[in-house]
């Protein structure tokens, strides 16, 4: 057996917040079924890229898959190990015409996190989340055995991994209906809204007709112009769209160049101040009312990985609060707004996306409604007790809150929040009934 010996660490989440003292363990893909048969308490970790403390276990082990395979067959059936990153298939995909039905905002997430966590991106009004197109799942259960979990074949254990953290096994290989694309470009359309009102209205007429939609939402200005936004909305570019000259190579695609903050900066320098010119500037970043043109797949899905450890820039660490409400608690989805803009945060990022049918994963986050999701530095003074008040206005209104971004939700509310949760639970105990796989989140949350 390859693996290696256990060594001593401390892990956060990309919050940065929760250090979680623990035995980090690296495993080749190939020995997890051996390498897991007798260990007792643990958790797989992937990229790090979940906000909370989901991918670390205190006091316990957190493991570590190497060796990757990608593979997609002339069907477009991706065959992919979970350590490989949205940017590993990506690049291998895109030049051979195929894309991820999802994708979520960054390229550095790993496929089994995606699958944890059942990801959802900027298309889900129209594709659903990531596990509406899993074909077939292979996981090694707390016990070592293999398991070929499908819709066909135990199909518990498949929904119940479909958004599970990681709490049903290790996830070893996936098989994924990928997306056919002629081009490696974007043909996006911007606009401009003054007021989140308007905003919205015009992703409810117009949303059905574009592939992929979200909008930025400036949460620095009041009165008229609370909540104003730009919508971007796009759509795969068809070969036939490109001029002539630049037919050559249409799926060219590369990465982008990796960016780092060398440190963290010695001072807070996200404040109010920086927030409101970093909004005033983003609002007025194009002139009139709508843009439309080509952009390449990293700009519009990724923008995010220009900086790949941008999340440093937040000195004490970063809050993301996502959370998802039906079409019918409109007003919950403004009053939290209001909460954060009466309360001043300094914000930069906000994004509000409309959503399709809920997940079919026991613990899958989405809802058929809206979602908006806000980043808040960890150290702004009373930000855990307006986000208390905000969770009891999701919990009202029969929404939910991000488990993925998690980092500090009252275990109270996941019960109303995730109703099938006793599912959850007696099929996790099922194929872990000795309760080796666990988490610092699946602790505080009681999640098993």
């Amino acid at each position: 057996m390859k693996s290696c010996l256990p060594r001593r660490a401390t892990l956060t989440g990309w919050s940065l917040t929760l250090p979680s003292s623990t035995e980090k363990v690296v495993i080749h893909t190939e020995d997890a079924p051996t390498a897991i048969e007798n260990r007792r308490g643990f958790i797989v970790r992937g990229a790090g890229r979940s906000y909370g403390d989901c991918a670390s276990l205190r006091d316990g082990q957190t493991l570590e898959l190497v060796d990757t395979s990608i593979a997609v067959d002339p069907q477009g059936v991706l065959s992919v190990t979970a350590n490989a990153t949205v940017g590993d298939v990506l690049e291998y995909s895109v030049p051979r015409g195929w894309f991820l039905p999802v994708t979520p905002g960054t390229s550095h997430a790993t496929m089994g996190g995606l699958v944890a966590s059942d990801a959802h991106g900027k298309n889900h009004h129209h594709n659903g989340s990531l596990g509406r197109h899993i074909m077939e799942l292979k996981i090694v259960d707390a016990s070592g055995t293999v398991v070929t979990a499908s819709r066909s074949e135990n199909t518990d254990l498949f929904l119940a991994t479909i958004g599970g953290m990681g709490l049903t096994g290790v996830i070893l290989q996936i098989a994924v209906q990928m997306t056919k694309i002629e081009t490696s470009l974007m043909e996006v359309t911007h606009s401009k809204h003054s007021d989140m009102d308007s905003l919205m209205a015009a992703m409810l007429e117009n949303d059905d007709a574009f592939e992929y939609s979200v909008a930025w939402v400036d949460m620095s200005t009041y009165g008229n112009k609370a909540g104003r936004g730009l919508l971007s909305r796009g759509k795969h570019l068809k070969l036939a769209d490109l001029p002539a000259e630049e037919r050559g190579n249409p799926l060219k695609y590369s990465r982008p160049p990796v960016r780092n903050l060398p440190v963290r900066p010695p001072c807070k320098i996200i404040n109010r101040a920086t927030t409101w010119a970093f909004n005033k500037l983003w609002y007025h970043k194009f002139h009139g009312k709508n843009k439309t043109g080509p952009e390449d797949l990293n700009s519009f899905f990724y923008p995010l990985d220009k900086v790949t450890n941008w999340n440093k820039a937040y000195r004490r660490g970063v809050l993301q609060y996502q959370f998802v409400v039906p079409h019918r608690a409109t007003e919950v989805l403004r009053e939290v707004a209001r909460l954060f803009m009466r309360d001043k945060c300094p914000i930069f990022l906000v994004v509000l996306k409309q959503m399709g049918d809920e997940g079919e994963g026991l613990l899958s986050f989405p809802l058929k409604g809206w979602t908006l999701a806000v980043d808040v530095p960890a150290d702004h003074k009373g930000i855990l007790d307006l986000l208390d008040k905000a969770d009891q206005l999701v919990a009202a209104a029969g929404g939910r809150v991000y488990l993925a971004k998690d980092s500090r939700i009252n275990y109270r509310h996941i019960p109303t929040m995730y109703p099938r949760l006793p599912e959850f639970k007696e099929i996790q105990r099922a194929h872990d009934p000795e309760g080796r796989i666990r988490s610092d989140m699946a602790r505080r949350l009681r999640l098993c």
